[in-house]
């Protein structure tokens, strides 16, 4: 992702925060571009599931 590099600051979120969200943005922009609609799926429904089942990184 393009905000990967530690020198990025995020404005409203601590570091870590920041950079497991570029990651999570490069992967699922990475499918996307690829046009494997199934991963993406699969990916975003267990997070879903992940923050309905309140199983945060708090």
């Amino acid at each position: 992702g393009r905000n990967s590099h530690p020198h990025t600051k995020a404005k409203n979120t601590d570091a870590v925060t920041y950079q497991i969200s570029t990651g999570v943005e490069a992967l699922l922009g990475y499918l996307y571009l690829e046009d494997d609609q199934e991963r993406l799926k699969e990916i975003i429904g267990w997070m879903i599931k992940k923050v309905e089942d309140g199983e945060t990184r708090e």
